[in-house]
């Protein structure tokens, strides 16, 4: 009689703090979760701002030239002295798209089109090419004075430094061109598949973004029935976007979870010694 009393007084706290135990552990997760997309959104915030000041610094070749009066054989000077390990080849034009100079440059029909953009904008364009032996290219047009140059860069170097930053991300790390190809992928899987495209439903939402002058965005995704942590931002003076994501299933805060546990069993044992203290209580007080 004795155990049975202790056990129904037992159970009879048990239940509705289970209850509350479970309410508890599920606004613990959600912490995480909100935490775990904190975590995700500044690391590619601060990957993409790395990518658009090593684009800047590194990839735009032209960036410390500042001559008034210059020729063609000045130009062709200065961009010999920058061939290196970024930038090796490059190729000059007349407003009338005469060749007057080109240095190994391998010339494509869609070269022609970053010329046409140039026209019309009057701005740098530029177009991301997939060897598949090798990092990405990238290929930049610019006009400078009464001169078109395209110049083509290893996108290699600018993968290594991100994959530096990013090596302890928890999920997967993309950046990807305004085609939505592949220039980097955290897994890895890139390399051994040139035509990897990212899922729809993360196209589909930069999209949105893209219509409605957004340039960064975070919040929960679902791919292919599971939920993702997402977070994107657009490179800046580009139109590339870096992307993280993460499986809600492998969100954890190890810290918390044991804390939740202890905190649960604690009160389990606590409301086990209270069930007998009260059947103490009860004998003193009856008899």
């Amino acid at each position: 009689k004795k155990i049975i009393f202790v056990l129904v007084v037992w159970l009879m706290f048990l239940i509705p703090f289970l209850i509350l135990a479970s309410h508890f552990k599920n606004s613990v997760k959600s912490m995480a979760m909100t935490t775990s997309l904190y975590k995700i959104d500044m690391l590619t915030s601060n990957v993409s701002w790395h990518a658009s000041s090593l684009l800047e610094l590194n990839y735009n070749v032209f960036n410390d030239f500042n001559k008034k009066n210059f020729s063609s054989k000045d130009i062709i000077e200065f961009l010999k002295s920058k061939k290196g390990s970024i930038m090796r080849e490059f190729v000059i034009y007349d407003l009338n798209m005469k060749k007057i100079f080109g240095s190994g440059f391998t010339e494509n029909s869609s070269y022609k089109e970053i010329i046409d953009v140039i026209k019309k904008t009057d701005m740098p364009s530029g177009i991301v090419e997939y060897p598949d032996d090798k990092p990405a290219d990238l290929v930049v047009g610019r006009k400078i004075g009464n001169f078109y140059v395209l110049y083509r860069c290893d996108l290699g170097y600018l993968i290594s430094k991100i994959m530096m930053i990013v090596s302890k991300i928890d999920g997967i790390f993309y950046i990807v061109d305004e085609d939505f190809n592949i220039i980097y992928d955290s897994s890895n899987e890139y390399l051994v598949n040139v035509d990897k495209k990212i899922s729809p439903e993360i196209k589909k939402t930069i999209e949105e973004n893209i219509k409605n002058s957004r340039f960064s965005y975070r919040g929960i995704l679902t791919i292919n029935s599971n939920d993702f942590l997402f977070s994107t931002y657009n490179i800046e003076n580009t139109k590339w976007w870096a992307i993280s994501i993460l499986n809600t299933s492998q969100v954890n805060d190890p810290i918390l979870s044991n804390w939740v546990f202890k905190v649960v069993v604690i009160g389990i044992i606590l409301m086990l010694i209270f069930s007998y203290i009260t059947l103490l209580v009860g004998r003193k007080l009856i008899c």
